[in-house]
């Protein structure tokens, strides 16, 4: 039987130092991520890339595993955190909010491409992180927080099932179109077509 990966961390620091050491690691692995990839990623080189002794991974994470899956939260959580912030900033200016949504997640996505890249094609457990099956949950609740903000018809067929499909479905395509671009294809011309798809779709 295939034993159940550990991807929590053995405890959070407590002290300002410990904070230092646990976010020098996080840190050391999302660089070794970009520039090496997953199959290569140990511990050892965490600990060398981030000044400190092997012992010191080991007192707060369990595994490289749980190393990654540190690395997976911070940057899914920074990523729901922007789009928050920006679908507040559309909404409070008015703008078009579907738009506004897709063209920042292009560019938190982007900014992140090479990670992201390693993470979603190489971390075989990617999906699994807590924090990736909670973005789900997060993103539902910014779609029920724009539709009713922006007086959605309530009574449209489906209504329900769109809002908790539709950023869903755009994220997924988000990622696929940053990290996997197709050959031919312009990065503003995916994310045109992405709104014009989106907007046909729920208004």
């Amino acid at each position: 039987m295939r034993s159940k990966l550990l991807l929590s961390p053995k405890k959070q620091p407590s002290t300002p130092r410990g904070q230092e050491t646990y976010q020098a690691l996080v840190t050391a692995t999302a660089r070794l991520l970009e520039r090496g990839g997953y199959e290569g990623l140990t511990t050892n080189h965490v600990a060398k890339r981030a000044g400190v002794g092997v012992a010191s991974v080991y007192e707060f994470f369990p595994s490289k595993h749980a190393l990654v899956a540190a690395v997976v939260d911070v940057t899914v959580e920074s990523v729901l955190a922007e789009l928050t912030a920006d679908l507040e900033y559309a909404l409070a200016h008015r703008t078009d909010p579907v738009a506004e949504w897709i063209r920042r997640m292009f560019a938190a996505i982007g900014k992140r491409k090479r990670l992201f890249s390693v993470l979603v094609q190489e971390v075989p457990f990617f999906w699994q992180v807590p924090s990736v099956l909670a973005a789900r949950a997060h993103l539902h609740e910014l779609s029920l927080r724009a539709r009713a903000l922006t007086n959605d018809d309530d009574d449209a067929p489906h209504v329900e099932a769109m809002t908790y499909l539709m950023p869903i479905m755009v994220a997924h395509a988000v990622l696929d179109s940053v990290i996997r671009p197709p050959h031919g294809l312009e990065p503003d011309a995916l994310e045109r077509a992405l709104i014009d798809a989106v907007k046909r779709l729920v208004l």
